[in-house]
């Protein structure tokens, strides 16, 4: 940690809290830009901003806290954009898992040998873990028989 003045972060000052040493907030929400800590509390609360930040690298910090600003500036600008724009995911995701089945079931209905089924149960458990450079692996061992 760097060595501060006795000087209230942002964070701190909205909340009206003596900023310690340890702050995790301090770093990132200097009292000189308050609005910036103002505009991410509103949207993601105080305790999800720290939460965030504590299980993240400390070099990783400054770039989520970015993120942060950009993204509930825009929230507050634009609600029912930001709203629009996750339903839209949500419904893209959904979309997804349901070819990913249907392509399950076509594997199942071609497959002839059981380690085609063995490798079926391997790709879907994968699958359901994200790991998409395995499952394409699997694809690849799966389609050169």
């Amino acid at each position: 940690m760097r060595k501060r003045k006795n000087v209230s972060c942002a964070a701190c000052r909205l909340q009206r809290k003596n900023c310690s040493q340890e702050c995790i907030l301090a770093p990132n929400f200097s009292p000189d830009d308050p609005e910036k800590f103002t505009i991410v509390q509103q949207v993601y609360g105080t305790s999800h901003i720290v939460k965030l930040l504590q299980g993240l690298e400390a070099k990783q910090r400054e770039d989520a806290v970015k993120s942060l600003v950009c993204e509930a500036s825009a929230r507050m600008k634009e609600p029912s954009v930001a709203h629009e724009l996750q339903k839209q995911i949500a419904e893209l995701e959904s979309q997804l898992e349901a070819k990913q089945e249907e392509f399950m079931k076509m594997i199942i209905l071609y497959s002839s040998s059981t380690l085609d089924l063995l490798m079926f149960n391997m790709y879907m458990a994968m699958l359901k873990q994200k790991i998409p450079f395995m499952s394409s692996l699997i694809l690849c061992c799966c389609g050169s028989q």
